[in-house]
């Protein structure tokens, strides 16, 4: 028997075109309105240069109080349709370290986009539990995040 591929795969539609939902994804200023699972979660954008060979780092501050950045490499940007990155945690999260790789694909559908991420390449089954607890809930606080009426200056 072949053990369970080590990935996930989370997917929403918004009512929002793909240039915008690709926007949220790529500029800080709106990253941090909407880049977490739950509004008791914060995040700072420390870092954001989407472009590929571009790095980020994000902070999140989680409702118990723990502060833990992410960081990464933009291995593919093509506007507005892929987005692909790698993401690794920092200390004191206990996969820091571990590189695993965010594709997300935007496709126009039905006066919006579904956005489909796909999260590859985690080392243990708890290091994926814990992604599929907070992906759905960051693609919930996006639709609810472009619902709103967006401001030029972010």
């Amino acid at each position: 028997m072949t053990p369970a591929k080590l990935e996930l795969f989370v997917s929403r539609w918004v009512k929002a075109p793909p240039a915008l939902v690709f926007r949220a994804f790529t500029e800080a200023s709106l990253l941090e309105r909407w880049f977490c699972p739950s509004a008791e979660t914060a995040l700072h954008v420390d870092r954001c240069d989407p472009r590929p060979g571009g790095h980020y780092r994000f902070i999140f501050r989680f409702a118990d109080g723990s502060v833990i950045p992410v960081l990464g490499e933009y291995l593919q940007v093509e506007p507005p349709r892929t987005l692909a990155f790698t993401w690794t945690w920092e200390k004191p999260n206990p996969w820091a370290g571990v590189v695993t790789l965010v594709t997300v694909h935007l496709v126009e559908r039905d006066g919006g986009t579904d956005v489909r991420v796909h999260h590859a390449d985690f080392t243990a089954s708890d290091m994926k539990e814990q992604h599929e607890g907070g992906w759905p809930g960051t693609l919930e606080r996006l639709g609810r995040f472009l619902a709103l009426p967006l401001k030029e200056d972010g």
